[in-house]
């Protein structure tokens, strides 16, 4: 089985250059084409799920383990979920994804992922 975690931009990238340098995300050189890949598993003969579900994710491990040739599930993923180094790194490192953030004119959403995130980390009172 092989699992691809499909979230159509080169993420790592886009976080990269918001955390290193404090610079907006862009679109031209980081969205990338919707490419079917369970589809294209089943063109070729294997099994393919796409999950686009977060809660359908264990049905289709379960189908997956059950079929009689190799699999490829797709999982549909958000590209605006940030992604920061273990804490205490990533609070250092989330104040220059704020300043990429708020240079975007669509980083509200990543914005407040990235506050929810934070929130969760930072103990209690601060």
């Amino acid at each position: 089985m092989v699992c691809v975690f499909n979230n159509r931009e080169l993420t790592e990238v886009t976080w990269e250059q918001r955390e290193s340098e404090g610079e907006p995300r862009f679109a031209a050189s980081q969205e990338l084409p919707d490419f079917p890949f369970a589809g294209y598993a089943e063109l070729l003969g294997l099994g393919g799920i796409r999950v686009e579900d977060p809660e359908l994710l264990g049905d289709a491990w379960e189908q997956a383990f059950a079929a009689d040739r190799p699999v490829v599930i797709e999982v549909l993923t958000d590209p605006e979920i940030p992604l920061l180094p273990p804490f205490p790194a990533g609070r250092e490192k989330a104040e220059s994804m704020r300043k990429g953030l708020a240079a975007e004119d669509d980083g509200g959403r990543a914005s407040e992922l990235l506050d929810t995130y934070l929130s969760q980390e930072e103990p209690a009172g601060g």
